[in-house]
C-alpha cells in the first residue's frame, strides 16, 4: 500500500515463499527488498536460487545489475547496462521501456541516484527513438537531482529541450516545486510566467507510457505548477488563476485522466490553502486530492514522490508530526529517485 514503507512487505513475501517454495514471483519481489534493506546475504541467496531454479526469469538480469550497484563497481555496472543495451533493440519499444523502468528500479532498490545513470546512459544513445532518448534524460535529470547535483541536473535538463522544450519544462518546473532546488535554481517559464515552449516533433505519434498520459494531462498540468510555484514565492491572485484554471481543463481531459486532472486542482487547492496559512483546509483538500487518483500516471513532471510529500507537509503544517514522519518514510524508502531527494522537498525533515 502506498504511504507504508516498502519494507513491511518482505515478511507477506516471506510467508509465500514459506507456504509456496516454489514461488518465483515472490522470490524475486523479495530479492529487490532484501538489497534495498542491505541484507545482501539474503539477497544472494535469493537470487542464488532464482540462477538454479529459474535461469529463464527474465528478472535475473535486472537482479544481477542491482547486485553491482550494492558493490558500488561502476565500471562493471557500466558494461552491465551496455550489455542489457545492447539486447534492447531500438526498434523494441517495450523493451526499451523496461529498461527504463530497470534504471528506476536500480535507484530505488539500492538506495542510490546514480545507480541508474549507466541505463540512462544506454537509453540516451544515438539511433534510439527520441521518446526514449527524452525519457532518458528527464531521468539523469532527477538522479542527479537525487545526488546533489543540480549543474549536472541543469545539463540534462538542456539536453532534454533539445528534444521536447516542453516536457523539460514541465520536469524543471517540478522539480523547483518539489525537490527543494537551491536558491538561484531556474525554475523555467513555468516558473517565470512566460509562455510555455512547443512539444517535440515526435509527440504526437509517441509510444512511451510516460509522455502519452503527459500529453493527456497537459491542459491542467501547466497551470498546476504554475500555480504551485506561484503559491510557494506568495504571489496569490496568480495562484487562484491557475487553480480556476486547473478546475476548467480537467473535466476536458480525455475520459481515463479526467480523475487525475480532479486530482490536480485538488492538490493545487492544497498548495494554496497552505500559503495562506490554513493549514486545515490544506489537510482536507490534499485528502481529497489523494482519493481522486491514488497514483498520477505522469511518471516525471509530477511523480509519486512529490504526492507523498505534499502529503508530509500538509500533515506537519496541521501539528500532525507523526503523520508527516509517515509519509517521509514512504517517499524515501518508496520511489526511486534517490534518498537524497527526500530530506529537501517541502522540508520533509523539518522541523
Amino acid at each position: 500500500e502506498v504511504g507504508e514503507p516498502m519494507r513491511s512487505a518482505a515478511p507477506m513475501y516471506a510467508r509465500v515463499i514459506a507456504l509456496d517454495p516454489g514461488n518465483v514471483s515472490a522470490r524475486v519481489h523479495l530479492a529487490r527488498l532484501e538489497a534495498r534493506a542491505g541484507r545482501r546475504a539474503a539477497f544472494d541467496a535469493l537470487v542464488g536460487w532464482l540462477e538454479r531454479r529459474a535461469p529463464e526469469e527474465s528478472s535475473l538480469p535486472e537482479l544481477r545489475y542491482l547486485a553491482l550497484a550494492l558493490d558500488g563497481d561502476s565500471a562493471r555496472l557500466d558494461s552491465a547496462a551496455r550489455a542489457l543495451g545492447r539486447a534492447t533493440a531500438p526498434q523494441d519499444m517495450g523493451g526499451q521501456n523496461a529498461l527504463a523502468v530497470r534504471a528506476w528500479r536500480a535507484a530505488l532498490f539500492t538506495g542510490r541516484p546514480d545507480a541508474g545513470l549507466a541505463l540512462w546512459r544506454v537509453l540516451d544513445a544515438p539511433g534510439r527513438p527520441a521518446e526514449v532518448r527524452l525519457l532518458a534524460r528527464l531521468g539523469r535529470a532527477h538522479a542527479e537531482a537525487g545526488r546533489g547535483r543540480w549543474g549536472a541536473a541543469d545539463s540534462a535538463l538542456a539536453a532534454a529541450a533539445a528534444l521536447d522544450a516542453a516536457a523539460a519544462d514541465e520536469v524543471r518546473a517540478g522539480l523547483a516545486a518539489f525537490a527543494g532546488a537551491p536558491a538561484g535554481w531556474d525554475a523555467g517559464p513555468l516558473g517565470r510566467g512566460a509562455p510555455a515552449r512547443p512539444a517535440g516533433a515526435f509527440a504526437a505519434g509517441v509510444e512511451q507510457p510516460t509522455f502519452r498520459a503527459a500529453l493527456a494531462l497537459r491542459p491542467a498540468l501547466e497551470p498546476f505548477l504554475r500555480g504551485v510555484l506561484a503559491a510557494r514565492a506568495g504571489r496569490m491572485d496568480d495562484a487562484r488563476a491557475r487553480l480556476a484554471a486547473v478546475r476548467r481543463a480537467a473535466p476536458g481531459l480525455p475520459a481515463e485522466y479526467q480523475a487525475a486532472g480532479a486530482a490536480l486542482g485538488e492538490e493545487l487547492a492544497a498548495a494554496v490553502a497552505l500559503a495562506g496559512g490554513d493549514a486545515a483546509e490544506a489537510v482536507r483538500a490534499g485528502a481529497r486530492g489523494w482519493a481522486a487518483s491514488p497514483r498520477m500516471p505522469s511518471l516525471f513532471a509530477y511523480p509519486l514522490p512529490a504526492r507523498l510529500l505534499g502529503r508530509a507537509e500538509w500533515a506537519r503544517a496541521a501539528g500532525d508530526r507523526a503523520g508527516a514522519r509517515r509519509w517521509c518514510d514512504a517517499a524515501e524508502v518508496d520511489v526511486g529517485l534517490g534518498d537524497g531527494l527526500a530530506p529537501r522537498i517541502g522540508g520533509c525533515r523539518g522541523g
